[in-house]
């Protein structure tokens, strides 16, 4: 996606197993899109990680702490990227309410 307005439109359309945010993007901080995510899709907050490569700004560090959400740092672990994923798509998917019959 090209900044995090374009993120939220794409998941206005199709469904993603996880979302993979920078914290820092064109047009939009990682705050503001996982506060608009909160807000119009709170169903999909089980799916947000975030990606950062600057770990030690104080504003990134609070959002961080506060958001409570996994992280992955850049440059990224490809092996811990992968288990990141792997362990939200999962939880997420045990979190999601079972289709009646």
């Amino acid at each position: 996606m090209a900044d995090g307005a374009d993120a939220l439109r794409a998941l206005e359309q199709r469904e993603f197993q996880v979302i993979i945010s920078d914290v820092r993007m064109p047009g939009m901080s990682g705050r503001e899109f996982m506060e608009r995510l909160r807000r119009d899709r709170p169903d999909l907050m089980a799916r947000l990680i975030f990606s950062t490569g600057d770990t030690f700004a104080p504003d990134t560090a609070a959002l961080i702490k506060e958001a409570a959400l996994p992280t992955v740092t850049k440059p990224f672990d490809f092996g811990e990227l992968e288990r990141v994923i792997r362990r939200v798509a999962a939880e997420a998917d045990r979190r999601r309410p079972m289709a009646s019959a």
